[in-house]
């Protein structure tokens, strides 16, 4: 799927197209609602192309260029808040290990 998808976009040269029209969509439009723009995009995406690589291919030389011409960092996240990895424990995590695990994002919420 994801050969397919990268053959008609490159052969019917519609990439550039596409990111031009989302561009000018997104141009008057704060910068929450941009976010918003392209997990709307995703979503569309979603219910089209069933491949993930097809969509991580066609997506993401959509996404990266509209996010870095509107200073969107590709790490969303809360300040003085520590990444979602660190705050995942694995579901049979013991009483100790939740202990020891909250105990070092205090610490690194400390240093930031």
């Amino acid at each position: 799927m994801a050969s397919s998808v990268k053959y008609t976009l490159e052969e019917a040269r519609v990439l550039d197209t596409i990111l031009h029209g989302a561009i000018g969509l997104t141009e008057a439009m704060p910068k929450w609602s941009v976010i918003l723009f392209i997990y709307l995009i995703v979503l569309v995406m979603n219910f089209f192309i069933p491949s993930g690589s097809a969509k991580a291919f066609m997506l993401i030389p959509l996404i990266v260029p509209i996010a870095s011409i509107f200073d969107i960092s590709a790490q969303l996240y809360k300040a003085n808040c520590p990444p979602v990895v660190l705050v995942k424990p694995p579901l049979i995590a013991s009483r100790y290990a939740m202990d020891f695990l909250c105990g070092k994002i205090k610490e690194a919420i400390k240093l930031m």
